[in-house]
Parts: structure tokens; C-alpha cells; sequence
């Protein structure tokens, strides 16, 4: 097994995820703090016990961005209106991958999406699977990870953790349904906290009756919201909540 790039807001983030890849047991290979990566991040490599070092390359051009959730909540049709809305990132080089392997037709949705839109796509069952999809797509500037509608409580919805984990997503958005009650909501982010999500984004705004309950569930799940989606049309229906909020900052300074 070689050695793997972890990412994350903070180093104890970064060093739990190692953690739970690795186990106990591991070797760190180098550490890096943000003023060294993109400004934000902390980024950690590491390897199993036993690894014997061999120089290694981290640096990778794709921003990735990992898309979790409950299922139904519209993960896969958000991913491809994130890819060609005009507000995010239409007009980028995108490229999609999905580690929903679980769900009979899941993967096979977003192949779908991808042939029609002309987006590269790869499909991955294990993390070496990952890791290798993610060197294919690195000529992508932006790769949009789907994940299966499962939460992290079994040994068996734990299984696709190890994938994501490799990947070491610069951004994990929570998809909630907007219409999902705030309580229902906070457990739904408990049961996602090994992903490490850094935002939320909430699908579905048109269902509900009025607004009212938005505040109460923003609030329940504390985290910052980028988009929002408001309807099921592909690119459209797609929200940015704040001014300056549809892109990460890096790459809205470099449109």
C-alpha cells in the first residue's frame, strides 16, 4: 500500500481521517500547513506501518469536492447541475466520479448524465480503485464526487468511508433536504462526522410551504452554506444563498 494525501480545515481533522484509513499504526511522511497548500487547508501523507519511504508526489491540479448525504437527497442531480450551471462551475473542465456502488442503478444515473453532457466519468468499488480515478481526472479542474445515500453507523455503510477518505476531498457538502426536520437534520450531520463535512447544501427549497423552518435547520447543522437547490431542473434551479458564494474562493479569483 503506498502512501496517501489527506486534506482537511484543521490538523486534528486531517490526523483523524488518517486515523480511521490507516489505523494506529501509521507512518507520517510529510505535513504541510495552509500557508504551504492553498491558503486553507492542512495536508497530511501518510502511510501504513511497515512502509519504507520512496519519494513520493503530492501535489495534484484538481480541486475535488465530495458530495454526501441521506439518501434522496439529491446528490446525483446536484452534482451534475453544480457541473454545468453557469454560476458554479459550467465552462470548467469537470470531471465526475462516483463511489455509489451500493444503490442498484446508482452509478449507472450519473453514467447516464455524463454521456449526455460529454463529462468524463470514472467509477470506483475500493480506495485504490479511488486514488487511480482521481489521477485520470487530474486534468479536470474540478471533480465532483457523488456517494451513496447511506449514513456511517455499520461496519457495513462504513465501507465506501475508506474511498472517500483516499480521495481527501478539498470540500465534504452535507446534502439535506430542506424539508427535513431540524432534529432529523442534526442526526444526519452526527451520523456523516467521519466524512468531515465542511459545508451543507440544501435541496428542495421549492417543496417547502414557507421558509419558516430554514433558520432552525441551518442552525442545527452549523455549517456554511455555498448553494442551495430550489427545483429539479438540470443546470437550472440551482441557488447561491450569499454574493461571492457559488465557487471556492480560489477558484472564483482565478475566472
Amino acid at each position: 500500500m503506498q502512501p496517501e494525501t489527506f486534506r482537511g480545515r484543521s490538523m486534528p481533522q486531517v490526523l483523524e481521517r488518517v486515523r480511521i484509513a490507516m489505523g494506529d499504526d501509521v507512518v507520517i511522511v510529510t505535513t504541510r500547513g495552509p500557508s504551504e497548500t492553498d491558503g486553507t487547508h492542512y495536508e497530511v501523507v501518510a502511510a501504513p506501518g511497515g512502509w519504507t519511504h520512496t519519494p513520493v508526489t503530492t501535489a495534484r491540479h484538481a480541486y475535488v469536492i465530495a458530495l454526501v448525504g441521506p439518501p434522496g437527497a439529491g446528490k446525483t442531480t446536484t452534482a451534475v447541475k453544480l457541473a454545468l450551471h453557469p454560476g458554479a462551475f459550467g465552462g470548467r473542465r469537470v470531471g465526475l466520479l462516483t463511489l455509489d456502488t451500493y444503490r442498484a442503478g446508482g452509478a449507472e444515473q450519473l453514467q447516464l448524465f455524463a454521456e449526455i453532457t460529454s463529462l468524463p466519468m470514472e467509477i470506483a468499488f475500493d480506495p485504490p480503485e479511488a486514488t487511480q480515478a482521481l489521477r485520470r481526472l487530474d486534468d479536470c479542474e474540478i471533480i465532483l464526487v457523488d456517494t451513496p445515500g447511506r449514513g456511517l453507523r455499520t461496519q457495513t455503510d462504513l465501507e465506501w468511508q475508506s474511498s472517500l477518505l483516499a480521495l481527501a476531498a478539498d470540500e465534504v457538502h452535507l446534502v439535506v433536504p430542506a424539508g427535513l426536520r431540524a432534529d432529523v437534520a442534526a442526526a444526519v450531520r452526527e451520523s456523516h462526522k467521519r466524512c468531515a463535512p465542511t459545508h451543507v447544501l440544501l435541496t428542495m427549497i421549492d417543496e417547502l410551504p414557507t421558509a419558516a423552518g430554514l433558520a432552525d435547520l441551518r442552525a442545527a447543522l452549523s455549517l456554511p452554506v455555498r448553494w442551495t437547490t430550489n427545483g429539479p431542473a438540470v443546470p437550472g434551479d440551482l441557488y447561491f444563498p450569499r454574493k461571492g458564494g457559488s465557487r471556492p474562493a480560489q477558484l472564483a479569483r482565478a475566472s
